[in-house]
């Protein structure tokens, strides 16, 4: 008896698995409150990128800045260029605290600050002093920096995190 209860257990399961597709990737997901939230893929970034408005987000390993901006391009992105407090606050909550590149430099011309993809430095949240290129080598902005998670103009040659950012695909 209990040989062919398990039979026709394995057998049912046969059955069922083969019954439903692979589930197709879901609609966005926004991260909850929290340490640990949970972010589905968007139908409209690739695999691994997170949506956040019209754009989708991964963040990358330690590296220095230009290698993370040359990291980004060549996933058809850029470093993330931040434009308000509402960004500012979800990239540093996404990076968790950790220190991490966007898209700020001055290094075409000292204290112009610009955005690596082309779009205006209209939004800044500098820590207190900054930017102040301590010894002439900090032409790169940073986030998540002191304990007040600000931002720094820190030397290039530093390796942080970065976060990438693209365009929704249509």
């Amino acid at each position: 008896m209990k040989l062919l209860v398990v039979f026709l257990l394995v057998g049912t399961m046969m059955v069922l698995s083969e019954g439903f597709p692979e589930p197709e990737p879901g609609p966005e997901a926004k991260p909850t409150e929290g340490k640990n939230s949970v972010v589905k893929r968007a139908a409209g970034c690739p695999f691994g990128w997170t949506q956040f408005g019209r754009r989708c987000l991964i963040v990358n390993a330690p590296m220095k800045w230009t290698d993370a901006q040359n990291h980004c391009l060549s996933m058809k992105g850029n470093l993330l260029s931040i434009h308000n407090v509402y960004q500012n606050s979800w990239a540093m909550s996404l990076m968790g605290g950790r220190r991490t590149w966007i898209a700020g430099s001055d290094a075409q011309e000292d204290g112009q600050w610009f955005n690596v993809d082309g779009t205006r430095f209209n939004y800044a949240n500098w820590c207190h002093g900054e930017p102040n290129n301590h010894g002439g080598q900090e032409h790169c902005a940073e986030i998540n920096y002191s304990d007040q998670r600000c931002w720094n103009d820190a030397p290039c040659l530093m390796h942080l995190h970065s976060i990438c950012a693209r365009k929704v695909n249509p």
